[in-house]
């Protein structure tokens, strides 16, 4: 695109209008341009705005989410300990029955009716009805009947 200067004459030759109308035009069209990179520039600094305060959501957000990673590495941290603890007890009790001459199948079934650390509420977790007792025939009240679970 070519850009050509004109004089207001030239213009108004070209336009074929008046000297005055020529210049009319010129201002008016100067002020709207100025009116538009005004309102252009007010969009902007409300736009930077807005991004200062979805930056500092976003910082904020981010450092909550490292909050709860590390708070949850602990947990985990805390759970897998008194997990290791009371299996090594578990294990501790039946080298014992097993030194003793103690039925170990007893043992275990009397290891799986233990209360274990639950470490968000400190109560014992939730019976599941397939312990390692049922698993090996020995009989409890929560062994499942066979005939139930036969297909047909």
């Amino acid at each position: 695109m070519t850009i050509k200067t004109l004089s207001y004459a030239a213009l108004a030759e070209r336009l074929k209008c008046g000297l005055e109308t020529a210049r009319s035009l010129v201002t008016g069209e100067v002020a709207t341009l100025k009116a538009r990179i005004e309102s252009l520039q007010a969009e902007l600094v409300k736009l930077e705005a807005t991004a200062a305060r979805h930056r500092a959501d976003y910082e904020r957000e981010r450092d909550r989410a490292d909050r709860l990673v590390s708070e949850l590495l602990k947990v985990t941290a805390n759970t897998t300990n008194d997990m290791a603890a009371k299996l090594e007890g578990e294990i501790a009790a039946l080298r014992l029955a097993a030194e003793g001459g103690a039925d170990i199948m007893g043992a275990m079934a009397s290891l799986d009716r233990l209360p274990g650390p639950w470490p968000m509420t400190g109560r014992a977790p939730p019976r599941d009805p397939w312990t390692f007792a049922d698993l090996c025939g020995v009989a409890d009240k929560a062994t499942p009947n066979p005939v139930r679970y036969r297909r047909p």
